[in-house]
């Protein structure tokens, strides 16, 4: 049996478990692009002792005591404060941030073998791109082949294998599966009629794209088929900053094909977005821990020191301010993590109900999900008119449990699949690293090898 049957082999059955989300609050989209974490306020509360300062420690019992006691001592992770004071990013290589601002963004070691990198596009490798951070804490990090991506440094928000699995599932898509019935030429077609064919433009859209670590992953992997044209929207200012000089540094100018917009991703719903075209591929990799938010007047907010919106124009004196609460594990203490971590624009329902809106007849929507909130897709495809069609769990180790999900959704085309669905898929497992810490040959020689990420297994000189 070859690994690819051994990885690849599914459990017998599955069904998607009952979900145990009933309601959701999102970053109202008046607020959404006043900041880049709207209501992430001052230092973030404590994710051990949910910011009381304290935790329970448990005494066991003894031949003196029969029974088992508690008792309370400060917290250790934030040192009795309930609060965690706020990342500082450190540049590559763990020094501190020099006070002097750099001239240009610091380019990280290159990977080795160079030969295997040359079966991809190669880096445009434009150096005039990279103007700095004001604080000057983001680089040029190794990406997928020999291109590199601006990401902030270690502490903040960076590409991770979750990005890299979702850009290899929508990877696998088959774009005849992505044409309508439309873009097949007729069987008696003319030449006037083949040529419009032949001209058929395919579109990819990420929502939420951050840093374009997946949209510049697809930018990458479809680089010799020039029909393919790709968009992403990001909320974050720094998050466009950074997808830009990524492009720009990346990409020949006369066929770079990728366009980053500001804004919510929640506002492509509406029908103007992109001249109304519908897009053929879709990917997205949704924040994985809920938030709630708080609404009050500017007067209370001027108390509380939430943040104030100023996302519309008129800067009315009742505009809602908002503070985010983090309803699953702690809140991220840097800026630019805290959205990208948790649901501060919208989890996966949100995300499902854009994609539903934009997405082509054909068309398929690539998206990532941590195991925990699995519950939730199924519902969330229902409500939008969508259904799943395929399911990869990724763990993170052999005997470690599902780390993360990647899922394919499709618009439900016939009545019979609106009103009933059609069974959940069986889900493909693809484990990550082996016991002992090695890249399992699978993940490299399909993930990783697609990607031209140097690993274990890539050919040697």
């Amino acid at each position: 049996m070859s690994s690819d049957d051994k990885e690849m082999k599914p459990p017998a059955s599955f069904e998607f478990p009952k979900s145990k989300k009933s309601t959701s609050q999102y970053l109202p989209l008046s607020s959404s692009l006043s900041s880049d974490a709207p209501g992430h306020g001052g230092d973030p509360i404590c994710w051990k002792c949910k910011g009381n300062g304290q935790r329970k420690t448990r005494v066991k019992a003894t031949r003196s005591s029969a029974s088992s006691s508690s008792t309370i001592d400060s917290c250790g992770v934030c040192s009795g404060r309930g609060t965690m004071p706020r990342k500082k990013l450190k540049p590559s290589g763990g020094s501190a941030v020099s006070t002097s601002r750099p001239t240009s963004i610091p380019i990280t070691v290159k990977r080795s073998a160079p030969s295997f990198y040359s079966l991809g596009p190669p880096s445009y490798e434009n150096h005039g791109a990279l103007s700095p951070a004001p604080d000057g804490t983001t680089e040029m990090s190794n990406f997928v082949g020999g291109w590199r991506i601006c990401q902030s440094t270690k502490g903040g928000h960076r590409w991770t294998t979750d990005d890299l699995a979702t850009a290899y599932v929508a990877s696998l898509q088959s774009v005849a599966s992505l044409r309508s019935p439309s873009s097949f030429p007729p069987a008696d077609a003319d030449d006037d009629q083949l040529q419009h064919h032949t001209g058929h433009q395919f579109r990819h859209l990420d929502l939420g794209c951050g840093n374009g670590s997946v949209l510049f992953m697809l930018r990458w992997f479809f680089n010799e088929d020039a029909k393919w044209t790709h968009t992403g929207v990001e909320a974050r200012q720094e998050g466009v900053r950074n997808a830009n000089i990524t492009k720009n540094f990346n990409t020949n100018p006369d066929e770079c094909r990728v366009n980053i917009v500001r804004g919510d991703f929640r506002s492509v719903v509406n029908a103007a977005f992109d001249g109304g075209k519908k897009f053929h591929l879709i990917t997205g990799t949704p924040p994985y821990f809920e938030v709630e938010f708080s609404t009050n007047s500017l007067a209370d907010s001027s108390r509380n020191n939430s943040t104030h919106s100023s996302a519309d124009s008129d800067s009315r004196t009742d505009q809602p301010s908002t503070c985010a609460t983090i309803v699953q594990g702690g809140m991220p203490s840097h800026l630019s993590s805290a959205p990208a971590r948790c649901e501060f624009r919208g989890g996966i329902e949100a995300y499902i109900a854009a994609a539903s809106s934009v997405i082509s007849d054909e068309g398929r929507f690539v998206v990532c999900l941590n195991w925990g909130n699995e519950s939730r897709v199924q519902p969330g495809a229902d409500a939008a008119g969508m259904r799943v069609t395929e399911i990869y769990e990724f763990k993170g180790g052999e005997t470690k449990p599902t780390l993360f999900g990647v899922f394919v959704l499709e618009k439900k085309k016939r009545k019979k699949e609106r009103e009933n669905g059609p069974p959940a898929p069986i889900p493909k497992t693809i484990t990550v690293r082996n016991k002992d810490g090695s890249h399992n040959e699978y993940y490299a020689r399909n993930v990783l090898e697609r990607f031209r990420i140097h690993n274990e297994f890539s050919p040697k000189e």
